[in-house]
């Protein structure tokens, strides 16, 4: 989920624009450390623009069905620049999308019929296995821990972190969190870790808020489960400057 808020609250000027992504994976398994976000597998950054396609699991999701009809894909081509396109559905039947695609920041509900979001699971994807992002049944966009800084801005000030562990109760059950940057062709670098043991959440997490991200990186979220799968909710706050 990303709220660009600056299209609904615009008094900071032209030269800013404030960015909130959430994510959540509602049971984070064992064994190796994933992207915050609702799919099992592991989240693939692509290396060059795919030409991608868009589908759902219902059919009622289409141009004509009760779901959703139309949605916004927030995308960057391969220079790291941003655009939106709002696209039909198609229910079952995969749509392939007029442009290629690098990165996705978000995916959302513009129009729905009589259920107002969609009514399956929304994916957009490579056309094979390699998944850019979904939107869960009836939740009408992304909840993905992952965003990337477009070409458009010079960099993005962190302005929150977020991470909320629920580990059903288990006093022996850990979940270790990682929230990484990795700039265009660099290093994934870790910029806070954080091991949680119990059911509590911590919000403007200290020592990485206020920190400058630069243009053409990648910032998400990645944890793993010990002991037992948990739920976990995590995300951050951006400034982008121009």
């Amino acid at each position: 989920m990303t709220f660009p808020f600056s299209q609904y609250y615009n008094k900071l000027g032209d030269e800013f624009s404030p960015v909130l992504t959430l994510g959540r994976n509602p049971s984070l398994q064992t064994g190796k450390a994933r992207l915050i976000w609702s799919q099992p597998e592991e989240y693939d950054f692509l290396s060059a623009e795919v030409n991608a396609t868009i589908v759902s699991d219902s059919t009622d999701d289409s141009i004509s069905g009760i779901g959703a009809r139309t949605v916004s894909i927030t995308y960057l081509s391969e220079d790291y620049f941003q655009h939106t396109e709002v696209v039909s559905m198609n229910g079952t039947t995969p749509v392939n999308l007029p442009f290629s695609i690098f990165r996705v920041n978000d995916v959302t509900v513009v129009t729905a019929g009589s259920r107002l979001t969609n009514d399956g699971e929304i994916t957009v994807s490579d056309g094979g296995a390699v998944i850019c992002a979904v939107i869960d049944p009836n939740m009408g966009t992304t909840f993905q821990s992952v965003y990337t800084i477009p070409a458009d801005f010079k960099e993005g000030i962190l302005t929150s972190a977020y991470l909320d562990v629920r580990t059903m109760g288990n006093p022996n059950a850990e979940v270790e969190c990682f929230l990484y940057t990795r700039t265009a062709g660099g290093a994934v670098i870790a910029q806070f870790p954080a091991a949680m043991t119990r059911d509590a959440p911590q919000w403007d997490i200290v020592g990485i808020t206020g920190s400058s991200i630069p243009s053409r990186t990648d910032i998400f979220w990645t944890g793993e489960s010990f002991v037992q799968s948990a739920n976990v909710v995590s995300g951050f706050g951006l400034l982008l400057v121009k």
